[in-house]
């Protein structure tokens, strides 16, 4: 059984999706879903924002699966919990953070700045499918297609330039 949440791509639940608004404000969804993913079940969520427009529409339902985070590939997109536990759902763009060893450099694909580091503890997952239900483009992507994996890591790559460039001339 796969209970969908609709989560918020700029890191918050929004409350009318929740029964209970306490369950927002008191951090129980985000360890709801730690508890979904730590019994290697597929957490589904329906997201909302626009911070990975264009790859991730609000509206759109990804499924989640608990992963290793030295075993995620460079250009997937993850869930993570920032240190206020907040909840997001941005693109990996660095394995080995230069200065933080055990930490994870992501960013969302409509942002100009990188998140901050991402402790290995804060992954809680890697996004494997993405539907999006609204006309007129319908579809299910297999995320980790050799396809999409390719397609992801050049997206990275993408957004790794475009921040030096960014740094170089601006």
């Amino acid at each position: 059984m796969v209970t969908k949440y609709t989560l918020n791509l700029d890191g918050h639940l929004p409350e009318r999706t929740v029964d209970d608004a306490s369950l927002v404000h008191n951090g129980s969804m985000t360890a709801l879903f730690e508890d979904i993913l730590a019994r290697n079940l597929i957490l589904e969520i329906q997201v909302t924002g626009q911070s990975m427009y264009p790859s991730i529409l609000s509206g759109d339902v990804v499924c989640v699966r608990k992963m290793p985070p030295t075993q995620i590939p460079k250009g997937s997109i993850i869930l993570t919990r920032d240190n206020f536990g907040n909840l997001l759902l941005h693109r990996l763009i660095r394995k080995n953070h230069p200065k933080l060893s055990d930490h994870m450099q992501t960013k969302g694909d409509a942002l100009s700045r990188l998140d901050h580091p991402v402790s290995h503890k804060n992954i809680l997952g890697q996004v494997i499918t993405q539907k999006r239900a609204s006309p007129p483009r319908q579809f299910s992507r297999n995320m980790l297609s050799f396809r999409w994996k390719l397609l992801n890591r050049l997206n990275a790559l993408n957004q790794s330039i475009t921040l030096i460039i960014r740094k170089l001339f601006l």
